[in-house]
C-alpha cells in the first residue's frame, strides 16, 4: 500500500465510523481527531499534492502544527542506515531485519517498529490468505508455506471456541471464536 492510499482509506474507515459526510469533515474539522495519517498528509509530509491543499480544511485541522514546504526529504538530516539496522537488530534480533526494514524505520520508524512487534508477537502474518487472517484458522488445519527448501508452519492456540459440525447434511460455519493466536513460529 503507498503512503497516500493508506490516507485516503483511514480517512474513508473514519468517516463512516463517524457517520460523518465531506460536508461535517470540512465543517467540524477543527474539533475532530483526525487519523494521524491524514494530519500527516496535510502538514505536508508526504509531499505536495498537484494543485495544493484543500482549504480551509487544512488550516482547520492543522491549526498551529508545523508545514512542511518543498520536497519532505530536502530538510532531513542524514542518515546513518548502520545504526538504524543496529537497533533494530537488538531490539528485534539480527535474523529477521532486512534491507526494507532498515529503510522503512528510516521514513516511518513509529510504524515500523509496530510492526516489527507485532511480527515478533504473532509470526509472519502477511503469509497468510486473507480469510484466515481476519476471520482465523479452520478448525484442525494446518497451514504452511515456504519453498521446497524452506518449510515454516504455525502453531495455533484457540480458546473459548465453539465449533459446529454438520446439521441435516448441511455445514454449519464455526461460531463463537473469539480469540485466537498464533504461537512462535518456526522456519
Amino acid at each position: 500500500m503507498t503512503p497516500s492510499s493508506k490516507v485516503v482509506g483511514d480517512l474513508a474507515q473514519y468517516m463512516v465510523s463517524q457517520k460523518l459526510s465531506k460536508e461535517d469533515v470540512v465543517e467540524r474539522a477543527d474539533e475532530l481527531k483526525l487519523p494521524a495519517s491524514v494530519v500527516e498528509f496535510l502538514q505536508g509530509y508526504l509531499g505536495q499534492p498537484h494543485g495544493g491543499f484543500p482549504e480551509p480544511l487544512r488550516s482547520k485541522v492543522l491549526k498551529d502544527l508545523p508545514r512542511v514546504d518543498g520536497r519532505p526529504g530536502e530538510s532531513l538530516p542524514e542518515c546513518d542506515f548502520a545504526e538504524i539496522r543496529g537497533d533494530l537488530e537488538a531490539e528485534f534480533g539480527p535474523h529477521f531485519i532486512t534491507e526494507e526494514h532498515v529503510v522503512s524505520a528510516a521514513l516511518y520508524p513509529k510504524v515500523t517498529r509496530d510492526f516489527l512487534r507485532f511480527r515478533d508477537r504473532y509470526g509472519p502474518v502477511d503469509k497468510l490468505d486473507t480469510r484466515t487472517f481476519l476471520v482465523g484458522p479452520d478448525m484442525r488445519k494446518e497451514i504452511r508455506w515456504g519453498s521446497s527448501r524452506r518449510q515454516n508452519s504455525f502453531d495455533f492456540q484457540f480458546s473459548q471456541s465453539k465449533y459446529f459440525g454438520r446439521r441435516e447434511g448441511k455445514l454449519i460455519r464455526p461460531r463463537n471464536v473469539s480469540r485466537y493466536s498464533f504461537g512462535r513460529y518456526s522456519s
